[in-house]
């Protein structure tokens, strides 16, 4: 019985290892519910542009970042029904339809050819770009199209009425291609003296081929029940010889970075299809390790820059598998994965079920299951029925009739080479062998070991102790009544001299030398709510709060928070643990990973893999990260999982809505806008911006946010890829997006679009300076009207002016005409009285010349100087003849004057003359002379002087002589000439050598 007993643990422990070895890789499932157009998968192709191509039974879908976009024949798609694709050398696409024909995208149009256009056949198998062509294998025959004309040239000779003449791939040898057919043999394909329609030659009749995989010089023909594989030369040669491996039928082949093949299997009748690896001649099922629960594999695809397989199944849709081994999860059999421990030989895993112990060199495991540990309770408890602890002894008392199935599993510690563990029904030690060492019947969920290695334990309601022989329950109790005394705890973590303790209601405990300490009650730090613990290599404490903040805490010389991470930089609500690797601090939540380093964060979640995180346990040993989850566990290599890694990340437009309106379809190519810059008016101001990443493994890694202008704020982090600028002002801006990699914890800048909301019209430089010119030109206007305006009265007032000074300059000379005639009438006079007839006659003769010259010249404004001096001579003459000519007259004129063409006022200077004749000599004067003198100064006036050598002006006569009605008349009518200034006549008078009178007019 004990035999059986052993054989059946052992058959179980086997089974447990097999569970243990069963790693899988990271892998999402995507079918309809994720937007798939179709759950039928025939053709995948990932084009140079990173872009996975999709074919299915309805429809063709393009999946770029996780989402999808789906085209059909009202998008321009030539058949919904979509079994091959193509990439050529110029970067156009082609989709071959099983009953339209092929359709060619060049990234903004879909063109349709069919037989209509020239085609052999609409039902599409395979296409393969090779040099400038596109070669179609369809149902019955081969066309061949040139990628830049389009031009169809179709192979009649490829034509049979053979029912299995489809053509199932292509291969090259040198510069020549090949085609297989299902079964009508293998084809060369010849162009003879550059002849535009190739001929065929069979090669040979292997028949059957489903599809062919080509890598270097190696054929993989896949055949119904198994997979052929021939070296290049041997299968373009007659003579062919392969080896067969494998089973079912494979429908596609890739290779990824390392070398290693992958294919996808169908077997139609069978159920033996799936994803295989070709592993040293062997098909090994990956369906497990990747995830694949379909059996109907028809298309693989691998994205290199990702490390990513895809695969397309006829029944459930896609499958993305990352081939990344830094992240690997192990089912463990449904089983809770409570914790990890390790020694020198052994990894030890705690879960809900018992523990298990696997050997680190021969990978041999051991278990030990809930039934072992209750029967060594129960033996304790047989042998010790009077000396169990009981509540009234402070123990919080256990219940020893739980039964196995009830077992409950809190922690897992090492110490030295022993292991312990502490659950519902009590405390056990045991070793690498798994025999257990020690029973303590005690209840507790947090314990810890002392620096001195004695176990602690803590009572949640009755203080600690610390147990001096566990053996024999000998131990030191500390009241909980001792406010040092740790109580509440949700922690212990034990530093190199000391233990730590975090409470959830009353903060960090410490135990050194034999001594508690509270913290809180000491006032060494005041944070209270405190829930995990864990202590570095580099001997820091680090330590998280119940509200989600972490702390860092340097021990030495004291303790003192060095550094606090916020929960803002925490990704997730809830930390559920915390472990460090290097200089890396690994904070886990119900969301992920969150690495801190420095100030720099990382995140890792299900994108990179952690599907599962319902994370129960975390250990860091040696490089590897273990997580339990609620039914396995992942292995991480940390070293490969946080080594940075530069990525070539672009952003592009996707979207580009302008006052809800969408760009044209023209500014798109390749799903990207690739329009101008825009020039917006002033009322088309709310822009709605999407974008996605280019080149960048993990996408959803990425967190964006954005600026205006190079000099504006930044908006706040978020992972929304569309950008909302609602009723933005006029102006110029270049939108640039930071885009954050919590991958890699590197951020970058990159430019998005540049643009340019014009001003209102009003507003427009143009416009208001338009304005400013019209107003100008207004101002100019007004200010030459009133200009004009003032002048025109001025004109009118001086018209006016001037006229009325003709007038008065008329009644003036009217004035003096009498005064003169009244002067000459007394000459006339006087010759009658001395009975002279004749000298009388002569002079009245002069005398009426004179007057008519007078009355000719006193009409005039202004008359020539000829004309004044004659005027003045013919006086002097009459004057002279009337006092005998005692007077001797001589006249000076500047010879630079132009008697003829110098004009002045008439009968301005007669006066003075006559004032000479009958003021300045007296009868005894013995040689009275006057001098009348023209000459011109440098300003241009006219200068004229009348000078005389007569008595002068006796000063008591002064005021008589300035009343003297000629000089009077003579100065009111220089004033009222043009340009009259002061001092223009000048009066100069000496008594007894005569006067001199200067008289000065502006030309």
């Amino acid at each position: 019985m004990n035999f059986i007993r052993c054989f059946l643990f052992f058959i179980l422990i086997y089974g447990n290892f097999l569970s243990l070895k069963g790693q899988q890789y990271p892998s999402k499932h995507f079918t309809t519910l994720e937007g798939l157009p179709n759950n039928a998968i025939r053709s995948l192709l990932v084009d140079s542009r990173g872009l996975l191509w999709i074919g299915t039974e309805n429809g063709l879908s393009v999946m770029e970042n996780g989402h999808f976009t789906n085209f059909n024949e009202s998008d321009g798609l030539a058949f919904n029904s979509c079994w091959a694709i193509a990439e050529d050398e110029i970067g156009h696409m082609w989709f071959g339809s099983y009953g339209g024909g092929v359709t060619m995208f060049d990234g903004e149009k879909f063109e349709v050819l069919s037989q209509k256009d020239g085609l052999i056949n609409d039902r599409i198998h395979h296409l393969f770009s090779h040099q400038d062509k596109i070669y179609v294998g369809t149902s019955n025959g081969l066309s061949v199209i040139d990628i830049r004309t389009l031009q169809i040239v179709n192979v009649p000779e490829s034509q049979s009425d053979h029912l299995q003449n489809f053509i199932s791939g292509f291969f090259v040898q040198g510069d020549t291609l090949h085609y297989t057919t299902f079964g009508n043999g293998t084809y060369r394909i010849i162009y003879m003296d550059q002849q535009p329609v190739p001929i065929i030659e069979k090669i040979h009749s292997h028949h059957l081929i489903y599809s062919i995989g080509q890598f270097g010089d190696t054929i993989f023909s896949s055949n119904k029940g198994n997979t052929d594989r021939f070296s290049l030369h041997d299968f373009a040669s007659k003579a062919i010889h392969g080896d067969k491996m494998g089973h079912s039928i494979n429908w596609s082949y890739v290779k990824d970075k390392n070398k290693t093949l992958y294919v996808g299997a169908w077997g139609i009748y069978t159920k033996d299809g799936g994803i295989y690896k070709i592993e040293n001649d062997n098909m090994v099922n990956m369906d497990q390790a990747f995830g694949v629960s379909s059996k109907k594999i028809l298309a693989v695809a691998y994205d290199k820059e990702r490390n990513v397989l895809y695969a397309g199944s006829n029944d459930l849709g896609l499958y993305s598998i990352r081939l990344d081994p830094s992240i690997l999860y192990y089912p463990f059999e449904d089983r809770a994965v409570l914790a990890f421990e390790e020694n020198a030989n052994f990894q030890v895993i705690l879960h809900h079920m018992g523990i298990t112990l696997v050997n680190k060199k021969s990978g041999a495991l051991f278990n030990i299951n809930q039934k072992t540990f209750t029967d060594s309770k129960d033996n304790y408890v047989k042998r010790h029925q009077n000396v169990l602890p009981k509540h009234e002894d402070g123990f919080f008392e256990l219940d020893f009739n739980i039964v196995s199935s009830d077992m409950e599993f809190y922690e897992l510690h090492a110490q030295g080479d022993h292991f312990w563990v502490n659950t519902n029904i009590g405390i056990y030690e045991f070793n690498d062998k798994g025999a257990i060492l020690n029973y303590l019947p005690v209840h507790s969920y947090c314990m810890g070991f002392t620096p001195e290695g004695k176990l602690l334990e803590s009572n949640p309601y009755g203080g600690v102790r610390i147990f001096d022989d566990v053996s024999a329950m000998k131990f030191t109790t500390y009241s909980d009544q001792d406010p040092h005394t740790p109580v509440q705890l949700s922690k212990i973590g034990r530093a190199d001299h000391a233990l730590y303790f975090s409470s959830v209601f009353h903060g960090l405990y410490k135990y050194d030398k034999g001594e508690f300490t509270s913290m809180l009650r000491d006032n060494m730090w005041m944070e209270e709510k405190l829930k995990r613990l864990h202590y570095t290599e580099k001997g820091q404490l680090i330590i998280a709060s119940e509200f989600g903040e972490v702390y860092m805490a340097a021990l030495e010389p004291s303790f003192k928070i060095v550094q606090k991470i916020d929960r803002s930089e925490i990704i997730g609500n809830n930390i559920l643990f915390l472990e460090s690797y290097k200089e890396n601090l690994i904070i886990g939540t119900e969301r992920g990973l969150t690495v801190y380093n420095d100030g720099q964060i990382r995140f890792v979640d299900q994108e990179q893999g952690l599907l599962n995180r319902l994370f129960t346990s975390a250990k860091v040993m040696g490089d590897d990260l273990y997580l339990g989850t609620s039914k396995g566990y992942y292995i991480i290599k940390l070293n490969e999982l946080l080594d940075i890694k530069e990525y070539s990340v672009r952003l592009a437009l996707t979207e580009v809505n302008i006052n809800h309106q969408p760009s044209s379809a023209l500014d798109y190519s390749w799903f990207a806008y690739e329009g101008p810059s825009l020039e917006l008016p002033y009322d088309q101001n709310t822009l709605l911006i999407a974008f996605k990443s280019v080149g960048h493994p993990f996408p959803e890694k990425l967190a964006y946010r954005y600026r205006l202008h190079p000099d504006a704020e930044w908006s706040s982090y978020r992972q929304e890829t569309r950008i909302e600028l609602p009723y933005l002002p006029y102006g110029t801006y270049a939108l640039e997006v930071e885009a954050y990699d919590r991958h890699t914890g590197v951020a970058g800048i990159y430019p998005l679009i540049d643009f340019t909301i014009h001003p209102p019209m009003f507003l427009r430089s143009w416009f208001i300076i338009t304005l400013i010119v019209l107003f100008l030109i207004n101002i100019w206007a007004l200010y030459i009207y009133r200009i004009r305006l003032l002048k025109n009265r001025e004109k009118k007032k001086a018209d006016i002016e001037r006229r009325l000074a003709e007038i008065k300059l008329e009644a003036l000379c009217s004035q003096m005409n009498p005064h003169f005639t009244f002067n000459a009438i007394n000459s006339v006079q006087y010759y009658i009285l001395k009975n002279d007839t004749a000298k009388a006659v002569a002079y009245l003769g002069k005398f009426s010349k004179l007057i008519r010259t007078t009355l000719d010249l006193s009409s005039k404004q202004r008359i020539s100087l000829y004309e004044e001096i004659s005027y003045l001579q013919s006086y002097v003459s009459i004057e002279n003849s009337r006092i005998e000519n005692r007077v001797a007259f001589c006249l000076e004129v500047d010879s630079s004057i132009d008697q003829k063409f110098t004009f002045l006022p008439p009968m301005l200077i007669q006066p003075f003359i006559e004032n000479v004749f009958v003021h300045a000599f007296d009868s005894h004067h013995t040689d009275p002379q006057l001098h009348l003198i023209f000459s011109q100064d440098g300003e241009g006036k006219l200068h004229c002087m009348v000078k005389d050598n007569g008595m002068g002006i006796n000063p008591a006569r002064v005021n008589k002589f300035r009343e003297s009605k000629g000089i009077k008349l003579v100065r009111e009518r220089v004033q009222l000439l043009k340009g009259s200034e002061a001092n223009q006549l000048i009066i100069d008078s000496k008594l007894g050598i005569g006067t001199n009178i200067s008289l000065y007019l502006v030309l």
